[in-house]
């Protein structure tokens, strides 16, 4: 953290520090200050690019992300209801169902024919939303968003004859949904047979936007892959040109996530509320937009955590390597547990291993993630493993002194008086006398 040891200000009860520089923080010239500035804004405007285009690449190349995003819409109570009413529409759009009631009637009855259609479509709509809940239905819904994907992806990636020889379009499936609402009001009969082919139908691609969105989903997966690794290789340069203020510069790029983490948030509140109420006209509907958009950036929302708490991270090991009173004081603290590498890499793995295991966010799940944190989190750790044996090559912990070591005494304390208690006049060895 720091390139050399910075000397303690001295005063009753503080640790004395053995410092290997008494000359303070190293100046730099205002062209390398600016340079290693610029190297972190270029940094950090790569990495937000980067993490927005990763965002839009997984959520739409990735099968199980998409799948599993998709089927969280059933189970919101907000967004099922528009679906549902998307169902009703279809059924009551394609098919004359008043007519039908009509028809079916006696002819002193033919006049409620009206009252009776809408009734029955309050009926419809109810029925919808209770056959969206079921596991049956939420599993074929998922099995539809699935293949969608997966024809999605071909089509953007050129692999889909269908499309390029038929000119055909990417859709959504629910017919078999419809199906099942239909017979669960009453309405099979007929009703089925003339339902028109694109009934259930949820257009996702057109022919049109094609060329748009395969050009777009190859620059993402470039975007997302390369930015990233640039913005951290040029975070990376700047610490090291900093020599003498890595510190800072390792302070200087936790604003920038600080910063970054806070446009995150902005994006998915702010600007994700206005792009909805852009998109949907009505205003029943939006409360529905507003949740679908939600759940669409729950992955941007994982980002988003991650860097914070990395940002946290930094800040607060910049201020353990650093020179304040209190930083001292805790780095003498665990100045003889930082000379046992065993111990200090044993806790460090328990906690890793805890972390993989819990995978409170994506990134805490992604490999790539896991390998880049982890490892400058190592590089860290060991950076002020070496700093406070520096300043404290002698430290020792006298006995009893801590908490841990009390901890220890007591338990031996207890151990000797349970191994006593168990000792009767039997077990006493005889004594070796000679007459």
């Amino acid at each position: 953290m720091t390139d050399a040891a910075e000397p303690v200000v001295e005063g009753a009860g503080e640790p004395e520090a053995v410092s290997t520089a008494t000359s303070g923080p190293k100046k730099l010239s205002k062209m390398r200050r600016a340079s290693i500035y610029a190297l972190i804004v270029i940094a950090s405007l790569l990495i937000l690019i980067s993490v927005f285009a990763t965002w839009v690449k997984v959520v739409v190349l990735d099968n199980e992300t998409w799948v599993a995003t998709s089927s969280q819409f059933l189970t919101d109570d907000t967004i099922r209801p528009e679906l549902a009413n998307f169902l009703v529409n279809q059924i009551f759009s394609s098919v004359d169902v008043q007519t039908d009631v009509q028809n079916a009637l006696p002819q002193q009855f033919k006049p409620l024919a009206a009252a009776a259609a809408a009734g029955l479509r309050q009926l419809a709509f109810r029925t919808a939303n209770q056959v969206l809940e079921s596991p049956r239905v939420q599993q074929a819904w998922a099995n539809a968003n699935r293949l969608a994907q997966q024809e999605f992806v071909n089509v953007v990636e050129g692999n889909s004859e269908v499309i390029t020889q038929n000119g055909a379009v990417v859709t959504l499936d629910v017919k078999p949904i419809l199906t099942q609402v239909v017979q669960q009001v009453g309405l099979s009969g007929n009703l089925l047979q003339r339902l028109p082919p694109e009934a259930g139908q949820i257009e996702i691609l057109t022919q049109g936007r094609l060329a748009a969105v395969s050009r777009l989903i190859r620059v993402l997966k470039i975007v997302a892959f390369w930015f990233g690794i640039a913005g951290l290789a040029l975070w990376a340069l700047a610490v090291y040109v900093a020599r003498g203020r890595r510190r800072e510069t390792i302070r200087a790029i936790s604003v920038a996530l600080l910063v970054i983490g806070l446009i995150l948030i902005v994006f998915r509140t702010q600007v994700g509320t206005a792009l909805v109420n852009l998109l949907v006209d009505a205003e029943s509907v939006r409360p529905a937009g507003n949740a679908v958009w939600n759940i669409a950036t729950q992955v941007l929302h994982d980002s988003t955590i991650t860097i914070l708490v990395v940002a946290v991270i930094g800040f607060l090991a910049s201020w353990v390597a650093g020179p304040g009173r209190r930083a001292v004081a805790l780095r003498h603290w665990v100045a003889p547990w930082m000379q046992r590498p065993a111990l200090v890499y044993g806790v460090y793995g328990v906690i890793l291993l805890l972390l993989l295991i819990w995978g409170p966010t994506r990134s805490t799940r992604n490999l790539v993630t896991i390998v880049v944190l982890f490892g400058l989190a190592t590089i860290g750790l060991e950076v002020l493993r070496r700093q406070t044996i520096r300043e404290f090559p002698d430290a020792v912990h006298e006995p009893g002194s801590g908490l841990w070591d009390r901890a220890v005494g007591a338990g031996s304390a207890a151990v000797e008086r349970v191994r006593h208690r168990g000792e009767g006049p039997g077990d006493t060895p005889p004594s070796d006398t000679t007459s």
